[in-house]
């Protein structure tokens, strides 16, 4: 969103996390969580990120939505 740049860093063995240049912030954020869990945590609101765009209730990939 608005020029934000992701990326993905290898820690060592299966462990990659997130980093991202934030452009309205003009920072780095890291993240010390894998990918996986990381992406859980934005989509279920635990790990709150007010950079990243907002997400549905539910998603039309979810069983009953």
């Amino acid at each position: 969103m608005d020029g934000n740049k992701f990326f993905l860093e290898h820690r060592g063995g299966s462990h990659w996390t997130v980093s991202t240049f934030r452009r309205d912030w003009a920072d780095w954020y890291e993240s010390d969580e894998t990918l996986i869990d990381w992406l859980v945590g934005v989509f279920t609101g635990r790990v709150a990120q007010d950079w990243m765009p907002e997400w549905l209730t539910a998603h039309w990939f979810e069983v009953g939505a």
